[in-house]
């Protein structure tokens, strides 16, 4: 038990790292209904144009760069809109579940969002990895290029990579104490 919690805790402390280096995107439709989620693509596609500009050589940077540009994201986001809407755009941190791309996956955790709230925001949602941009990545372009440019770590890069065949084992222990932590703060 004192091994898997060390296991746990080590895993833990590397999905930490990671996540202070990534900036995700998480565009929120204003409901669920056919024309609410074609608007929500229209603007996640309209945002992420407007951050392809974005270089940084590193998280904290990416984030000032991206508080900087708050302004122009908006007028992009709000200009892909059929008819105006209320569009609200924030950096914050935000709880994430585990997400499994083709051949990446990222840990579930808090991570620092650029949150795209169109309308009242009722509907599903879409995100990815703006930072480093990993979004063209889940498209097919190399994601490792785009994480070690951003600095990951070897043990970042092996928590993150999904290799076919290969059985990943997750910790239900590691997952409750997440939950735990998240509960007290």
């Amino acid at each position: 038990m004192a091994a898997l919690l060390c296991f746990g805790a080590a895993e833990a402390k590397t999905a930490q790292g990671l996540s202070a280096q990534l900036v995700r995107l998480h565009v929120i439709a204003a409901s669920d209904s056919d024309q609410d989620q074609a608007e929500k693509i229209k603007v996640r596609d309209a945002v992420l144009r407007q951050l392809e500009n974005l270089r940084a050589e590193d998280g904290h940077a990416a984030r000032a760069w991206i508080e900087a540009q708050l302004p122009a994201l908006a007028a992009a986001a709000q200009a892909a809109l059929s008819e105006p809407k209320p569009v609200e755009l924030r950096l914050c941190r935000e709880h994430y579940p585990t997400r499994n791309y083709a051949t990446f996956a990222l840990p579930a955790g808090e991570y620092c969002s650029l949150q795209v709230r169109i309308g009242q925001a009722e509907g599903r949602n879409w995100w990815c990895v703006v930072y480093p941009a990993l979004c063209r990545s889940a498209e097919g372009i190399c994601w490792e290029e785009a994480a070690e440019t951003a600095g990951f770590s070897d043990g970042q890069l092996r928590l993150i990579r999904v290799e076919p065949g290969r059985v990943r084992y997750r910790l239900k222990i590691a997952e409750w104490l997440d939950a735990l932590r998240r509960r007290i703060s």
